[in-house]
């Protein structure tokens, strides 16, 4: 198949711009674009391979962890690009929904909304947990609470301080 040169555009990248659609690796060199979509080389190629903006909407998240990379890989599933939300806390009496982000440095806890905890298998780099809170007495937190974020003691610590 024969494209008009005139639909194309030959450009180069110095890299940090795109990265490949199928692996996220930065990518270096000449692309065109057609059809909206970016491809590698120097001609249209049928087979070439697809590159994304680096920092585009297209970009699942769940990938650019080397964690959760690997187990797309050995488990042929792609994680979800979910982004969980953080609120804040309102000091109404009811329950509160916690996230942990696994495998984060520094640890990362945040309030978020029930929404978010009733689809906890939406956000698979999360653990979440639901925690009474009432503001005469202030958290609620169980065994099941410290068993599901074992830092929640320090992380709530400074709450009971508001």
């Amino acid at each position: 198949m024969r494209i008009p040169s005139n639909i194309i555009e030959i450009k180069y990248t110095s890299g940090n711009e795109f990265v490949f659609s199928f692996n996220y690796k930065f990518y270096q060199g000449y692309y065109y674009e057609f059809n909206d979509k970016f491809f590698i080389g120097r001609e249209f190629n049928i087979d070439a391979p697809e590159i994304i903006k680096a920092n585009g909407k297209e970009i699942n998240t769940g990938l650019t962890d080397p964690k959760t990379f690997k187990y797309s890989l050995l488990s042929k599933t792609k994680p979800n690009n979910n982004k969980l939300i953080s609120i804040p806390l309102d000091f109404k009496v009811g329950f509160k929904y916690l996230a942990k982000q696994i495998a984060s440095n520094p640890i990362r806890i945040i309030f978020t909304t029930k929404e978010a905890f009733l689809k906890a298998t939406d956000y698979p780099g999360y653990v979440f947990t639901s925690i009474s809170f009432e503001p005469e007495f202030g958290f609620l937190i169980t065994e099941e609470n410290k068993k599901a974020i074992p830092e929640i003691d320090t992380f709530l610590a400074e709450y009971s301080q508001i």
